[in-house]
């Protein structure tokens, strides 16, 4: 699958997920694989809890299916995954305990089970890690469910908004186990850290009473400065996501110095509000040239010429500046192009941020690619598209058109 039909793809998945009613704050992508028949075997050998997921055909089908009938306001009906519990006898044959359908909508993702087969306890759901109502579900010796626990039964909104997500899922535990009483289920609970990339292994225990699948209580030090962590947490990222909110409302300029991350987020957002058609369905490759001073100069040249000379050959966006040192532009395009055959890039459209003397070399260096250069100045602010406001309504005609081409797409596969 060439690069930018794989671009398409995973974006695609994130945004049908993100506003189809998957969606949540914080959006990193993940994948999953279809959900396979698992086994989990108690510590002590003797019992095993095989779980049979529900029959889906593909992870596809399943987005498919979810995401038609929310938009149809009904739900997916499909069999019940069936759970399994067995015990060792002597003789090393494995007898039935019980056999019961589960209450996950597909599968769950873990389990765990008692020593002495008194519980089975299964966590989160397949593709929804942190989610939903059986995030925690117990079942006793029978299989006969005790309670499913969703973690907001548990924790309260500002601990769990602190924690690391996904697309799909919140990471919320580095472990759990039985303890050796038979009767309560320990989890090390993630304490939210404010820089989520760091994944840093400290946590506070979470005790639930398996007899009825209450949690014990949340007392002491570890748990006093683990709340507080949440609300800081919480508060910057607010305080984060305000300043989003703004960046994307806002007419958009280019950073004040020509130092910086920024210029890769204006880029981007640059190129999403100049580019005709739907907003869901377009990307760029981007680069921010360093400046020919620089030591890292060639390197940027490179990253720059990978975008632009595409192995695949394949019509697509590129967008780059060079905010520190124009000229540094014309002087990287000029190396790439001189070496490029006439015609090389039809199709492709090439946005260039930089001053409009600056643009115009490049335009000449540009044409004889058959690339359509487009012209950014960073100095005139661009006002953001309406359809990409949501709640108006041209972002839900946008999204329903998108959702519509996307799913022709996956037909088409």
């Amino acid at each position: 699958m060439p690069p930018s039909m794989r671009c398409f793809f995973l974006f695609g998945i994130g945004v049908l997920l993100a506003f189809s009613g998957f969606g949540l704050d914080q959006v990193r992508a993940d994948s999953w694989a279809p959900p396979t028949t698992k086994t989990y075997v108690s510590q002590s050998g003797e019992y095993r809890f095989t779980v049979e997921p529900a029959p889906i055909e593909s992870s596809l089908t399943y987005f498919r299916e979810e995401i038609t009938a929310r938009e149809e306001g009904v739900s997916v009906e499909r069999p019940a995954p069936l759970g399994f519990l067995e015990k060792l006898e002597d003789n090393g044959d494995w007898t039935p305990v019980w056999a019961a359908p589960l209450v996950n909508t597909v599968a769950p993702v873990s389990a765990l089970v008692a020593d002495d087969g008194a519980y089975v306890v299964t966590f989160d759901n397949w593709h929804s890690v942190g989610r939903g109502e059986n995030v925690i579900v117990v079942y006793e010796a029978s299989g006969a469910m005790v309670r499913s626990v969703a973690l907001t039964d548990v924790l309260g909104e500002a601990y769990l908004s602190a924690l690391p997500m996904s697309v799909s899922s919140t990471s919320w535990n580095r472990g759990k186990r039985l303890l050796p009483d038979g009767a309560t289920l320990e989890i090390d609970l993630l304490v939210p850290e404010p820089d989520t990339r760091e994944r840093k292994s400290e946590t506070v225990p979470l005790r639930i009473v398996l007899a009825d699948g209450s949690a014990e209580p949340m007392t002491g030090t570890q748990w006093d400065k683990a709340r507080a962590r949440a609300l800081e947490v919480k508060a910057l990222r607010e305080e984060a996501e305000r300043k989003r909110q703004a960046f994307f409302r806002d007419p958009l300029v280019g950073p004040s110095t020509c130092h910086g991350p920024g210029w890769h987020d204006y880029i981007s957002e640059a190129f999403l509000r100049l580019t005709p058609g739907n907003p869901f369905g377009e990307f760029a490759a981007t680069t921010v040239l360093f400046a020919r001073d620089h030591e890292r100069f060639d390197e940027s040249v490179g990253w720059l010429r990978e975008d632009l000379d595409d192995a695949w050959g394949e019509p697509r966006n590129v967008a780059f500046a060079s905010p520190c040192d124009p000229e540094g532009m014309v002087e990287a395009v000029a190396s790439i192009t001189k070496d490029t055959a006439l015609g090389a890039w039809p199709d492709s459209t090439i946005y260039v941020v930089g001053p409009e003397e600056t643009y115009q070399k490049i335009e000449a260096l540009l044409l004889p690619t058959g690339a359509k250069p487009i012209w950014v100045d960073p100095t005139r602010p661009i006002p953001q598209r309406p359809e990409r406001i949501v709640g108006t309504p041209e972002y839900e005609s946008a999204l329903r058109a998108y959702n519509k081409a996307f799913m022709d797409d996956l037909d088409a596969m």
